[in-house]
């Protein structure tokens, strides 16, 4: 047996032998309450190996503005309603938001939100008649991709996969 003294006035005040008795089992194995121990730190595996200064890296073969030219219109090109939106003004030759919210079976605000969006990235061409706005492809989807890609293209012609 372990005799346990309490502690705190108002512990001793409410029992009248200020001396408990707990069985030894229900102390066994416990220990004053500490702070763990910390590991060692470990090195972290995802770190490069070496480092290089700003200078001492290689240059990329793209400037920053073409690659982020590049990557805007694929990524414009990447959303299935904009492809059925260039497809059917292709077909039409120009089309007004309506009809095209008719075509695609989708509501005004979606349709619009993508052309504003295709129209920013001058895709297509809009023209205002009366109360309606009527909107047509500006340049062929073709020749934007291909010349958004062109440093790539360029690049790809002097390597020996190229001509396989």
């Amino acid at each position: 047996m372990v005799t346990v003294k309490p502690q705190g006035k108002a512990l001793a005040a409410h029992s009248p032998d200020r001396d408990r008795t707990i069985p030894a089992k229900a102390t066994e194995g416990l220990a004053p309450p500490q702070s763990a121990p910390r590991p060692a730190p470990q090195p972290e595996r995802d770190q490069p190996t070496e480092t290089f200064a700003q200078n001492d890296s290689p240059a990329l073969p793209l400037t920053e503005g073409q690659c982020a030219s590049a990557v805007g219109l694929l990524k414009l090109f990447a959303d299935e309603t904009r492809i059925r939106i260039i497809a059917l003004l292709l077909e039409t030759g120009e089309s007004n938001v309506q009809s095209l919210c008719q075509r695609l079976g989708q509501t005004q605000p979606a349709v619009s939100h993508h052309l504003a969006l295709l129209k920013g990235a001058n895709v297509i061409k809009m023209r205002r008649s009366g109360k309606h706005n009527f909107y047509r492809v500006a340049a062929s989807p073709r020749v934007m991709v291909e010349q958004a890609m062109a440093p790539l293209y360029a690049m790809a012609e002097g390597t020996p996969d190229a001509a396989e």
